[in-house]
């Protein structure tokens, strides 16, 4: 009995010390990503950053985002010329390629062009924020020098895992058309084709790990997306994406999970000027994805944009 007894009880630790390093093990391959919506480095913001430095605008975020394995952001707009343009009545946001390095501060890792402002200064434009961006060590999705550069897969390995990342737009201000990337001209990824779900599909046999960015809804409508948001989501999801991230409609939509895999349709604007209230609420998505369970845990990181800046909401 009594060697029974010494039996069971090692056998217990042998249980608990395995089921520690399992936990362990599980804790050491967990993946972190941070999302969050549009950055805006033109206008007024670019003015903060001309009269404060490059590091005001994620100042206060730059801790949270750092500590991620990988952050996205959507950025709108371009870095080309030498002058901060926009205004309350022209929509066209370019900023000095020099403020690229306010991304680089603020723990960013790869931003989406795929959004209606990335023709705002031209064809030049773009292949100028290319350029910026590349030498900045940040890698960009949804734009590119011609078609296939455009909607081509990035990938981001992280702790031995390829993440992927796709981006389109449903929209551009110069027309969708027009700003699309074509064989001989630089250009957009746009969301209007069923060359999206052929993407995706190919995309999620090369990677672990596949993120679907899209610029897309309705202006200022809170809350719930549209039909078209949510029909596109979906799709995607069957098809193989793993996180839906939207943008454009500079307010926070709901965030979702659709088959254990999440949704967030927009997640409104992040560093920008506009300070409406409705506006200036914001977040940043932290999704913990852990590749040995294949679960998704959803962390809402509440902010609050004060003078274009966001800084965690109380």
């Amino acid at each position: 009995m009594r060697k029974l007894t010494i039996a069971v009880v090692l056998l217990a630790i042998w249980i608990l010390l395995s089921s520690n390093a399992f936990a362990q093990e599980i804790q050491n391959q967990q993946i972190s990503l941070a999302f969050v919506g549009d950055v805006m480095l033109a206008r007024n913001v670019g003015k903060k950053i001309a009269n404060l430095g490059k590091d005001y605008p994620f100042s206060k975020t730059r801790r949270i985002l750092s500590s991620a394995d990988i952050a996205f952001a959507n950025l709108e707009g371009v870095l080309t010329g030498d002058q901060i343009t926009g205004s309350s009545k022209a929509f066209i946001f370019c900023s000095p390629p020099s403020f690229g390095e306010s991304l680089v501060n603020g723990g960013i890792d790869i931003v989406s062009l795929a959004n209606n402002h990335a023709n705002d200064g031209g064809a030049k434009g773009l292949l100028e924020t290319i350029k910026t961006l590349e030498e900045l060590g940040i890698k960009y999705v949804g734009a590119g020098r011609n078609y296939l550069k455009a909607r081509s897969l990035r990938i981001i390995e992280a702790k031995g895992k390829k993440i992927g990342f796709l981006a389109y737009t449903d929209l551009a201000n110069i027309g969708l058309s027009a700003a699309s990337a074509t064989s001989s001209q630089p250009g957009v990824a746009s969301a209007r084709t069923r060359a999206v779900f052929d993407e995706i599909k190919a995309a999620k046999r090369k990677v672990d790990f596949l993120v679907v960015s899209f610029h897309w809804g309705i202006e200022y409508q809170i809350g719930e997306p549209n039909a078209r948001q949510k029909n596109l989501a979906y799709k995607c999801i069957d098809e193989g994406a793993d996180i839906i991230v939207g943008h454009h409609p500079h307010v926070l939509q709901r965030v979702e999970v659709y088959h254990g895999k999440t949704i967030a349709y927009s997640l409104g604007n992040f560093v920008f000027d506009n300070h409406r209230p409705s506006r200036a609420r914001t977040m940043i998505l932290w999704i913990d994805w852990n590749p040995l369970k294949g679960k998704q845990k959803i962390t809402q990181i509440p902010c609050y944009i004060r003078s274009c800046r966001p800084e965690p909401a109380e």
